[in-house]
């Protein structure tokens, strides 16, 4: 579960393409862990981090981190490298990039500011410690949550308007429907979401008409028909077959969500 969060813009085709690309090329290889730390800093818009620890890492990893985000993220890349062009590896980032963590609270109350090198950790607006690093503000914030997150997770379910409300604003779903997908973490219920296109926050943003789902995932399938044997693919299969199932063996369903 990704314990620190904080709002922004959320996952990216960048940092899809590079968190994917560790996946493609496993835990044994020497880059993995260079991807994955470059794809969370990118998410989490850590700008100077991201600079300096691609900058201390190999050529060719570097190289490539930097030429996805190049290509699927050139306004992120004109923040860190301007107007710079030619070889990648002859690049110098920007002096004047921060890591802005100051982008409000999560959905535990959680929310941290980077200000002069010091890390500030902050939990329903009040400060509960100061940090020098990055990995020390993430075990304390996680310390913080550790009893609340055991609780979260989220099930796929299909949804249509309760006959009883005769304002139609409350939504049920059929008494003897069937789930067939496993309970998630919320974090990889956002993940899906994010990787078809929808909103990723169903905490508060709620249910999705169900063509529209069936739209998304139809979508991501037919352009990623390459990765078949990805896992990502698999995930969003899964759901989409589970979709098309309630559709047909439960025509009143309207909406589908995690809930």
């Amino acid at each position: 579960m990704k314990i620190f969060e904080v709002t922004g813009r959320g996952s990216t085709l960048a940092v899809r393409t590079i968190d994917r690309y560790a996946d493609e090329i496993g835990r044994d290889s020497m880059d993995y862990d260079m991807f994955k730390k470059s794809a969370e800093l990118l998410d989490k818009e850590m700008l100077k981090s991201l600079a300096q620890h691609i900058e201390n890492s190999d050529t060719a990893p570097r190289e490539y981190v930097m030429k996805v985000i190049a290509k699927k993220d050139p306004e992120t890349f004109k923040k860190m490298y301007g107007d710079q062009d030619g070889y990648f590896s002859l690049m110098k980032p920007q002096k004047e990039l921060t890591d802005d963590m100051s982008k409000g609270m999560n959905k535990y109350g959680l929310s941290a500011v980077n200000k002069d090198g010091k890390f500030y950790s902050y939990k329903d607006d009040k400060l509960t410690g100061t940090f020098d690093n990055i990995e020390d503000l993430r075990k304390h914030q996680q310390d913080l949550i550790k009893d609340e997150s055991l609780e979260e997770g989220a099930d796929f379910y299909g949804y249509y308007k309760d006959p009883k409300d005769p304002e139609g604003k409350t939504f049920t779903y059929p008494k003897d429907m069937e789930f067939k997908t496993p309970h998630r973490s919320n974090a990889s219920a956002r993940m899906l979401l994010s990787r078809i296109g929808l909103d990723p926050d169903f905490e508060n943003t709620g249910s999705t008409p169900i063509d529209d789902f069936l739209d998304a995932t139809d979508k991501y399938l037919r352009m990623n028909v390459s990765d078949k044997d990805n896992p990502y693919y698999d995930e969003v299969e899964v759901y989409d077959q589970e979709a098309k199932r309630f559709k047909k063996q439960h025509p009143e369903i309207t909406h589908v969500g995690f809930n």
